[in-house]
């Protein structure tokens, strides 16, 4: 993936939520290939979120790096244990997953539970898709919303964040023709 730093006043006006959620002042990039991007979804929610401005996507190899992660760990587990698993290798794959993006990405657990698949953009050689880009900062197990928000606050219960992470605005006019190549859901 290629990223060339460009001026604030050429992006995007993000939000507060979106600008509290990276480890320190966030960059705007204009991003091109070849490379792919992808986000979380939950599918009983994607109509509705998927393309919402703001949404957070990350690079695809983060995602191979953890699949390919749990399947190594996870097989080296069923080796020790002497017999196969009763639960489905893909769906103890799909958990791990969600554990490590959950304390990676900084996503709140009351969002991850139905966490299920995810989007994915490629980008090419030539492409301008601005994008503000950072770190994810580390953040209450729970967002502020949940019941349990202040419970894990007194407890110190955090998420860790620390992946690299893009906020993309589909409703600024440079960014919108790429709506089109968003491809999915599709599953872990």
């Amino acid at each position: 993936m290629n990223k060339r730093p460009i001026p604030d006043s050429s992006g995007f006006k993000p939000t507060h939520e979106q600008l509290a959620s990276f480890a320190s002042k966030p960059e705007f990039f204009e991003l091109s290939g070849p490379g792919t991007v992808v986000r979380l979804v939950q599918y009983n929610r994607l109509a509705a979120e998927h393309l919402q401005p703001g949404g957070f996507w990350f690079e695809e190899e983060l995602m191979v790096r953890v699949k390919n992660e749990a399947r190594l760990e996870l097989s080296r587990q069923q080796k020790q244990a002497g017999r196969p698993f009763s639960t489905p290798f893909s769906s103890l794959v799909t958990l791990y997953m969600r554990h490590v993006f959950r304390n990676s990405l900084a996503v709140s657990k009351d969002w991850t539970n139905d966490f299920d698949g995810y989007m994915r953009m490629r980008l090419f050689p030539g492409d301008n898709l601005v994008a503000l880009f950072g770190t994810a900062r580390r953040q209450p197990a729970y967002s502020t919303v949940h019941p349990q928000h202040e419970t894990v606050i007194a407890k110190n219960i955090w998420l860790e964040g620390q992946a690299t992470q893009y906020v993309i605005d589909f409703r600024f006019p440079a960014n919108q023709p790429y709506v089109k190549r968003i491809v999915g859901p599709l599953e872990f």
